[in-house]
């Protein structure tokens, strides 16, 4: 003899597809402006970019800075690119090093200055050898080696040296 079963159909378990959907939602709108506001926090921490003349330096720009009762006129600084530099590691010989820098000056300095800072920089990178350039740690040494060389030459007024590309070949 057969018994009869009856076919039931099985609970789901788990929430509804609306409570799903509703949850996607939400983090979504969470996500969206957790970075607007996370742009909005790094775009305001960016320096001030200029817009370079031919000779690569923007006449000097006047910034009112406040200081309790006084207000105090204060140079912006402004961001010079230097041309390319390919130059041949000191060892191994045959590897290539080809770097792009940008560097951020107080304004009103004299415009030969990038010129001889990149000679400088042009000089000591061929000094390099690769062990002392790998990994983070190691680029953020020859980093701060380049801003130190940079101020050298130019008496203090680089505050920054921004490197756009570090390729080797």
């Amino acid at each position: 003899m057969m018994a009869l079963v009856a076919e039931t159909p099985e609970k789901k378990s788990g929430p509804s597809m609306v409570v799903q959907l509703g949850m996607l939602t939400v983090l979504s709108v969470a996500a969206a402006a957790s970075g607007w506001f996370a742009g909005g926090y790094l775009e305001s921490l960016q320096p001030v970019v200029a817009d370079n003349g031919p000779d690569g330096i923007k006449p000097e720009k006047k910034v009112a800075v406040e200081e309790g009762a006084e207000s105090e006129e204060v140079a912006a600084p402004v961001l010079v690119t230097i041309d390319p530099i390919t130059i041949n590691l000191a060892e191994p010989r045959d590897v290539w090093l080809r770097t792009e820098l940008k560097l951020l000056i107080e304004s009103g300095s004299d415009p030969v200055m990038p010129m001889v800072i990149h000679q400088d920089l042009v000089a000591y990178l061929r000094t390099l050898k690769l062990r002392q350039i790998e990994g983070p740690s190691g680029f953020q040494h020859v980093k701060a080696d380049l801003l130190e060389r940079a101020n050298i030459r130019a008496n203090g007024k680089v505050k920054d040296v921004l490197v756009s590309t570090f390729l080797f070949e």
